[in-house]
Protein backbone atom coordinates (compact mmCIF):
# COMPACT_ATOMS: atom_id res chain seq x y z
CA UNK A 1 0.00 0.00 0.00
CA UNK A 2 1.37 3.16 -0.85
CA UNK A 3 1.39 6.45 1.22
CA UNK A 4 -1.56 8.90 0.67
CA UNK A 5 0.23 12.36 -0.52
CA UNK A 6 -0.72 15.70 0.93
CA UNK A 7 -2.97 17.94 -1.55
CA UNK A 8 -0.86 20.99 -0.56
CA UNK A 9 2.30 19.08 -1.42
CA UNK A 10 1.02 16.93 -4.48
CA UNK A 11 -1.35 16.60 -7.09
CA UNK A 12 -1.61 12.59 -6.70
CA UNK A 13 -3.13 10.87 -4.55
CA UNK A 14 -0.48 8.37 -3.85
CA UNK A 15 3.36 7.80 -4.46
CA UNK A 16 2.55 5.02 -6.38
CA UNK A 17 -0.05 7.98 -8.79
CA UNK A 18 3.13 10.49 -8.60
CA UNK A 19 5.92 7.22 -10.15
CA UNK A 20 3.37 6.09 -12.80
CA UNK A 21 2.85 9.84 -14.20
CA UNK A 22 6.14 10.78 -13.75
CA UNK A 23 7.47 7.62 -15.60
CA UNK A 24 4.38 7.94 -18.40
CA UNK A 25 5.72 11.42 -18.73
CA UNK A 26 9.80 10.61 -19.14
CA UNK A 27 8.43 8.15 -22.29
CA UNK A 28 6.33 11.14 -24.13
CA UNK A 29 9.30 13.56 -23.39
CA UNK A 30 12.26 10.87 -24.66
CA UNK A 31 9.86 10.23 -27.39
CA UNK A 32 9.39 14.13 -28.26
CA UNK A 33 13.24 14.35 -28.25
CA UNK A 34 13.83 11.65 -30.31
CA UNK A 35 11.33 12.60 -33.07
CA UNK A 36 12.58 16.34 -32.94
CA UNK A 37 15.79 15.01 -33.60
CA UNK A 38 14.82 12.49 -36.63
CA UNK A 39 16.03 13.72 -40.13
CA UNK A 40 12.56 13.21 -41.04
CA UNK A 41 10.70 15.69 -38.65
CA UNK A 42 9.53 18.66 -40.24
CA UNK A 43 11.67 22.02 -39.59
CA UNK A 44 9.96 25.38 -39.29
CA UNK A 45 11.90 28.44 -38.75
CA UNK A 46 10.98 31.22 -35.41
CA UNK A 47 9.45 33.39 -38.78
CA UNK A 48 7.19 30.67 -39.60
CA UNK A 49 5.94 29.77 -36.25
CA UNK A 50 5.71 33.66 -35.24
CA UNK A 51 3.44 34.00 -38.48
CA UNK A 52 1.14 30.70 -37.88
CA UNK A 53 1.09 32.14 -33.87
CA UNK A 54 -0.46 35.66 -35.06
CA UNK A 55 -2.95 34.40 -37.79
CA UNK A 56 -4.07 31.54 -35.05
CA UNK A 57 -4.56 34.72 -32.65
CA UNK A 58 -6.02 37.18 -35.33
CA UNK A 59 -8.63 34.40 -36.18
CA UNK A 60 -9.61 33.72 -32.58
CA UNK A 61 -10.11 37.48 -31.91
CA UNK A 62 -12.41 37.73 -34.93
CA UNK A 63 -14.32 34.61 -34.06
CA UNK A 64 -14.76 36.86 -30.35
CA UNK A 65 -15.81 39.93 -32.15
CA UNK A 66 -18.43 38.03 -34.36
CA UNK A 67 -19.41 36.51 -31.36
Amino acid sequence: MSAVQNPIVSEFSSEEDAATYDGWLRQKVQASVAHAESPVAKRFSSDDVARKVAATIETENAKRRLA
